[in-house]
C-alpha cells in the first residue's frame, strides 16, 4: 500500500520541483562602470557579473570588477606646505547584493568590498601625504541601484543602471551609470 501512495505523490513532487526550477535562473556577463566618485572625479571600470534568481522576483547579484578612481586629498609637499594631491586608486570590487526584479524595474541593495591593489605604488609616489586610506587596503561599501532589463532575445539581456554608493565608515562615495550585458545560462 505504501508504494502505491508514493507512486501517486511522486508525480506531484516532480511537478512542484519543476515549476520551482523554472523560476530559478543564472545569468552571466559583463559590466561597464562609469563612476563619478566624490561627485567630481570620473572613474571607469569593467568586470564580470553573475545574477542568480531563486524566485520570480528575488535573487542575488555578484561579480568581480576592476576600476580606477581618482581622489584629491590634502598632503604635504617636500617643503612642508599643505597641498592638494591627486592619486589614482586601482581597485578590485567584490559586491554581494540582494536583487528584486520585475518587468518594470530592478532594485539592488547590499554591500561590496573595495580592495586597493596599488597601495604601495601610491605611497612611493606621494610619500608626504596624509591620506586616510594609508592604513586600509580594503573598504566596505554600501550600494543601492535602479535598473531595467531589455531582452535582445530570450537569453540575452542588456541592462542600464544608475547606482549610488558610500564608504563605511569613512564616508564619501559616488554615483555611477553602468551598462551590463548578460546571457541566461539556465
Amino acid at each position: 500500500m505504501r508504494k502505491k501512495n508514493i507512486l501517486i505523490v511522486f508525480p506531484f513532487i516532480l511537478l512542484a520541483l519543476n515549476s520551482q526550477a523554472q523560476k530559478r535562473t543564472l545569468a552571466l556577463g559583463g559590466k561597464w562602470i562609469n563612476e563619478l566618485s566624490n561627485w567630481r572625479f570620473y572613474g571607469p571600470g569593467f568586470g564580470l557579473q553573475a545574477v542568480y534568481k531563486f524566485t520570480k522576483h528575488s535573487g542575488v547579484e555578484s561579480g568581480i570588477y576592476y576600476k580606477v578612481n581618482r581622489k584629491l586629498t590634502l598632503g604635504y609637499d617636500p617643503n612642508g606646505n599643505i597641498t592638494n594631491i591627486l592619486v589614482r586608486e586601482r581597485t578590485v570590487v567584490f559586491p554581494l547584493l540582494y536583487r528584486f526584479e520585475s518587468k518594470q524595474i530592478n532594485l539592488t541593495a547590499g554591500f561590496a568590498i573595495d580592495y586597493l591593489i596599488n597601495k604601495n605604488d601610491i605611497r612611493k609616489k606621494t610619500p608626504f601625504t596624509s591620506l586616510k586610506w594609508n592604513n586600509n587596503r580594503s573598504e566596505l561599501i554600501t550600494t543601492i541601484s535602479i535598473s531595467k532589463n531589455f531582452f535582445l532575445n530570450k537569453k540575452l539581456i542588456i541592462e542600464p543602471e544608475i547606482r549610488g554608493s558610500t564608504f563605511i565608515p569613512a564616508g564619501g562615495g559616488g554615483v555611477s551609470l553602468n551598462l551590463s550585458m548578460r546571457k541566461i545560462i539556465f
